[in-house]
């Protein structure tokens, strides 16, 4: 087994970083009265032009199919999204009109917010952080394919 390349107080403080910023999202979600869940799906679905696929949604969020599967059933019932067979078993998310007001104060605000947390940030700064994440992410995929 290899020794780890950081000092385990240095992955310490990395896991509590993503886990503050996890819990700022949950914030979010609370003080708009969503799940966090239903956030997420229609957060993707204001980036991907109020449109895509179920395995989309769980792609880019990291959620699980079947959390995702009962937030769609949900935001179905109330008028918020309509979900339409595609290519066999696959189906598309689209959002109403009901869910496109909903997203305007709710995950677009929240998307607003993201923006205004890196407005200060320069060109450089944001190049730089996407490729240490970037590197980090691929690195890791590669120790837990050897795991």
């Amino acid at each position: 087994m290899n020794k780890p390349t950081l000092p385990q107080t240095q992955i310490d403080k990395m896991n509590l970083l993503y886990s503050e910023i996890d819990s700022i999202y949950h914030t979010a979600a609370l003080r708009l009265k969503l799940t966090d869940s239903a956030l997420a799906v229609l957060y993707v679905l204001r980036t991907e032009e109020n449109q895509c696929s179920i395995s989309d949604i769980c792609k880019v969020t990291g959620i699980g199919k079947q959390t995702i599967n009962s937030a769609l059933r949900k935001m179905e019932r109330e008028g918020i999204i309509l979900l339409k067979a595609m290519d066999g078993r696959k189906k598309t998310v689209t959002l109403t009109e009901k869910g496109a007001a909903l997203s305007m104060t709710t995950a677009d605000r929240l998307i607003d917010a993201e923006n205004q947390a890196i407005a200060d940030w320069s060109s450089d700064e944001i190049s730089e952080y996407l490729r240490l994440m970037r590197k980090f992410r691929d690195c890791l995929k590669k120790e837990i394919d050897n795991i």
